[in-house]
């Protein structure tokens, strides 16, 4: 069977505890968990719930986030960043650069707060970069992973495809970060790899605590 799976996922996916501080704050959450075909309709319904709150802030959370769509990841940015501000540069093999900005569409300029690990990846760096630089978001967590290349698939005869590089995609302040990553404004927690299940919760928790306690800083300053 074809299974579709939720890419995107609001407070009630945490724990009460959690839920309960961020309603009494007066915080949204979003968690996007892949960039894919129907993840910007998935994000426009969860936001719609969201703003009924009256948030005072977004905590938007892109950990584990390996990639996806760029188109979609672009779209996504978009909702959050000014008019004309640049979103991601693309620069092809000969160094041509084009840059995708924000439309004049309706956005949510709230505070902002994005959530990173080392398994961020790809499109989620770009929504990351893009927030930080032309949102003015906080990021926290850990160094992202560092795909900065866009890659198009050939097909081959025999049904087969090869995968080529074709780009390469730059923050909207020209930062490469292909093998690199995003460093975080705050960094917060440990590598997961070679965790057990009781040390990943722990610094899961360590980081999300620290991701609210920073959002709410940010909206009292802008009282």
């Amino acid at each position: 069977a074809r299974i579709q799976m939720v890419t995107v996922q609001g407070a009630g996916a945490l724990d009460e505890a959690v839920r309960k501080d961020l309603a009494a704050s007066r915080l949204g959450y979003l968690r996007i968990a892949r960039f894919d075909e129907p993840t910007a309709k998935e994000v426009a319904a969860e936001l719609t719930q969201i703003l009924k709150s009256n948030p005072m802030g977004i905590l938007i959370d892109l950990r584990g986030n390996g990639g996806g769509l760029l188109d979609v990841s672009e779209e996504v940015a978009n909702r959050f960043i000014p008019p004309d501000r640049p979103i991601v540069h693309v620069v092809d093999r000969q160094g041509k650069r084009a840059t995708v900005r924000a439309d004049r569409g309706s956005k949510i300029r709230l505070p902002l707060v994005v959530l990173v690990n080392e398994f961020s990846a790809s499109a989620s760096e770009i929504v990351a970069g893009a927030l930080k630089d032309s949102a003015e978001a906080t990021v926290v967590g850990m160094p992202t992973f560092g795909k900065g290349v866009i890659q198009t698939i050939y097909p081959l005869q025999g049904g087969g495809g090869a995968a080529i590089t074709t780009a390469k995609y730059l923050t909207p302040s020209g930062r490469d970060i292909h093998g690199k990553g995003i460093s975080p404004d705050v960094q917060v927690g440990d590598r997961l790899e070679g965790k057990n299940e009781a040390e990943v919760t722990r610094i899961q928790m360590e980081q999300l605590r620290r991701a609210i306690e920073l959002l709410k800083q940010r909206v009292g300053q802008r009282r």
